[in-house]
């Protein structure tokens, strides 16, 4: 008997470039550069740019429920992005529920929607 895999999720296997932290739209870090987020479906790795530096962390996701914890980052310090970069990350962890429409992915927690990413054509 052969075992069927299920897909991976629509968020997995993906660059999603943040373009809404709330209500700030289009925050870019530190060089002008785009947050982002990749979730790895192997390792149940988050990873990407924070702001200032990397960072990676775990998920877990049942249905379009999220949960990341874990999370650390590089600790360079920066004069363009620090305090977006603790803003971002400290949204991680309160992060509950996903939902993917078209090429938008959309981030919630308890207070509504956290952030809002685009695929990034680069990957």
């Amino acid at each position: 008997m052969i075992a069927c895999r299920s897909p991976e999720p629509a968020i997995t296997l993906k660059t999603w470039r943040v373009v809404a932290l709330g209500d700030q739209i289009v925050p870019v870090g530190a060089g002008g550069h785009y947050l982002t987020m990749y979730f790895g479906p192997a390792t149940r790795r988050v990873s990407g740019f924070a702001g200032c530096n990397q960072y990676n962390g775990s998920y877990f996701l049942v249905g379009d429920s999220l949960v990341i914890s874990a999370v650390r980052s590089t600790m360079m310090a920066f004069t363009d992005g620090m305090e977006l970069e603790f803003r971002f990350l400290r949204t991680l962890p309160a992060l509950t529920h996903w939902q993917v429409t078209d090429s938008t992915l959309t981030l919630t927690g308890a207070g509504g929607v956290a952030m809002k990413l685009r695929r990034d054509s680069g990957r």
